[in-house]
């Protein structure tokens, strides 16, 4: 590795698409773990990644440590150390308000997973993908700084495609089937908020919530109060905000079409 290499972290998920649209990248690594869901989102990568860019990693061991809320410690780290088996530029597809879950995507990991490849690169550790003396690593969260929905207005703007075309492209539900979102999960609610925040209360965004989840998240939100999905959601920051935003404006339409 002579040269910069640079390479992103990929998944079906919707910061990645987007992400691949804002950049180019000399290689994508997809990390195959072993659940369903991996493997649905193993065939929409298939389709979007070129066979000479795309490299598979098999590391089914991820899905043992998988949390009730679909969460894997660690899991950004982990991804991190063996993409750099492919590439020194180093890109992970997490947005604002993924750091008030975990630490592992803030920039605190990144500048620290930096200096420990750089430290076994200089020193010349027992890697022979990682030779001395060469290209050095720099790991980076480009897109922390954006929500979800900031995120996508960006890749519409900056690209030829539509809001449609990437949600139709992507998958953010942790638990539903191929087809739909199960729209009751937090990440079906923050994937709304981001539609709802680029295409605000129109036609256009009905249609999204029709076709796109097997619930509308803002119906299972409204009728949830209790539930842990409030509280998952509330924490977001400001992406809580434009979710306040996008849900108001949800309901004065509903309302108004009654």
């Amino acid at each position: 590795m002579d040269e910069d290499t640079s390479v992103l972290c990929y998944s079906a998920g919707l910061d990645c698409y987007c992400l691949r649209l804002l950049n180019d990248y000399d290689k994508f690594v997809f990390f195959k773990v072993g659940t369903q869901e991996s493997k649905y989102e193993y065939q929409l990568v298939k389709d979007q990644i070129p066979d000479d860019q795309l490299e598979v990693v098999n590391f089914h061991a991820v899905s043992q440590f998988e949390m009730d809320d679909a969460t894997v410690p660690l899991r950004n780290v982990m991804f991190t150390f063996f993409t750099a088996n492919y590439g020194n530029q180093i890109h992970l597809g997490e947005t604002f308000a993924d750091r008030f879950d975990v630490k592992d995507s803030d920039e605190v990991t990144a500048n620290l997973s930096s200096a420990l490849l750089n430290h076994f690169n200089a020193y010349g550790q027992d890697m022979n993908t990682m030779p001395r003396d060469h290209a050095r690593y720099n790991v980076e969260f480009p897109v922390s700084h954006l929500t979800k929905g900031e995120l996508l207005a960006k890749a519409v703007t900056e690209s030829d495609e539509s809001v449609e075309s990437i949600l139709e492209n992507t998958k953010s539900c942790h638990y539903g089937d191929a087809e739909k979102g199960c729209g009751k999960c937090e990440g079906c609610l923050r994937r709304a908020t981001a539609a709802g925040y680029v295409l605000g209360s129109s036609e256009r965004f009905a249609t999204v919530l029709d076709e796109e989840f097997g619930v509308n998240p803002f119906m299972e939100y409204k009728d949830s109060k209790d539930s842990s999905l409030v509280d998952l959601i509330s924490r977001r920051g400001r992406e809580y905000e434009q979710f306040q935003d996008v849900y108001s404006g949800w309901l004065e339409q509903r309302y108004m079409a009654e």
